[in-house]
């Protein structure tokens, strides 16, 4: 009893607590939705980001060009080494690619004069798609750095707005400061 008596408050609080404590819990079940969606969108503007740069990167000197044209050397050669060296087309496109990238393990190699012609000309298509790959990705780190130099469109916003808030006799002194 003088438990009771001493604690009154204590005790009084005992049940808003249990009350507290179940709505702390739903607060913390919609933070955590709140972090899901917010971190669903920020991994969509990221994936966004990157399949944009991928595109820019694929528009540098006309790349995307040079690897359809590859695309379809290799595939033209496979169909060509089913004819003339009688390779199933799962072997002959195995070929083509390895052949192409210029790793060229010797697993499968041409026997006839024909299949050589081809074999010649899909290491000079895969040394083609080497250097251009080298062009592309110097030509794409090279545009950032000039894209960098000159001004942002959010430089360019930042000063008109400042200007926006000068009054006349600023307006005058700053146009006369870059005439200058």
């Amino acid at each position: 009893m003088a438990y009771i008596k001493h604690n009154v408050i204590d005790l009084v609080a005992l049940p808003f607590s249990s009350i507290l404590r179940t709505l702390r819990a739903v607060k913390a079940v919609k933070i955590a939705k709140i972090a899901k969606v917010s971190k669903l969108f920020r991994v969509g503007s990221v994936t966004g980001r990157m399949i944009s740069k991928c595109r820019k990167f694929f528009d540098t000197n006309g790349f995307k060009y040079v690897c359809g044209l590859c695309l379809a050397v290799v595939l033209i050669a496979s169909i060509a080494m089913v004819y003339i060296e009688k390779m199933n087309f799962g072997d002959a496109l195995w070929w083509s690619f390895v052949t192409a990238t210029t790793v060229g393990y010797g697993d499968l190699s041409p026997a006839t004069p024909g299949g050589r012609i081809v074999a010649s000309i899909l290491m000079l298509t895969g040394i083609g798609l080497i250097g251009s790959l080298t062009s592309s990705i110097t030509g794409y780190f090279m545009n950032k750095e000039d894209e960098n130099d000159g001004l942002s469109n959010d430089k360019i916003m930042m000063v008109k707005t400042l200007y926006e808030t000068l009054n006349e006799q600023e307006r005058d002194e700053f146009l006369k400061s870059i005439d200058k």
